[in-house]
């Protein structure tokens, strides 16, 4: 099921000419969501399930902006997931920055000029057959001036676990990592350390 408070809007105004109704006009078209729900499955045996869902997206002339949260989790046999999940993205070169009215619920979007987009994932928990993958991880994708494209990886507070039935009977643990990596056409930069326990 899918519950939550959706918006949508559309508006026009005037363009360079300052009159209505011209071949100018300038057309804004606002999406919103808050306090969405959703649950795929019966109860306690939910497949998936999403809570506090909040989004709001910007489609102006000069292109799309939009953000986007929730906590997710996916729980199928000998596989689970969890994690709270941020998207941001600004393919214009503007800022963006609104607050949208989603039934009674104010949502802002503030977003830097782009072009970018990110994904952030805070508490993420993968566990595959007892094999665990836990932490905070963040990738961004910048267009640069010139159209160049940089990636940015990032992960703090990562522990992996192996070889065990679960992180207690691990054969190999890795905790406390932390990392930074950037690729772009010059090749590629990055730092990772972490402690290693086998």
């Amino acid at each position: 099921s899918l519950r939550g408070d959706f918006a949508f809007e559309q508006s026009r105004s005037a363009g360079v000419d300052g009159a209505m109704g011209t071949m100018d006009d300038v057309s804004v078209i606002r999406i919103g969501a808050a306090k969405v729900t959703l649950s795929l499955g019966t109860g306690a045996s939910a497949v998936v399930t999403v809570a506090q869902g909040t989004g709001f997206f910007l489609i102006t002339p000069n292109g799309m902006a939009g953000s986007l949260s929730a906590s997710i989790a996916f729980n199928i046999p000998g596989v689970s997931f969890s994690g709270t999940f941020r998207l941001q993205v600004n393919n214009s070169t503007d800022r963006m920055r609104e607050t949208f009215t989603v039934g009674v619920f104010p949502v802002t979007l503030d977003l830097p000029a782009g072009r970018y987009l990110s994904v952030e994932g805070a508490g993420v928990n993968l566990d595959v057959l007892g094999q665990t993958l836990r932490g905070d991880f963040r990738f961004e994708q910048l267009t640069l001036t010139g159209g160049a494209r940089v990636t940015r990886l990032s992960a703090n507070n990562a522990a992996i676990s192996l070889g065990g039935a679960s992180p207690a009977t691990a054969a190999v643990r890795v905790t406390d990592g932390t990392g930074q990596f950037l690729v772009s056409p010059a090749g590629l930069a990055g730092e990772l350390s972490a402690n290693v326990l086998a």
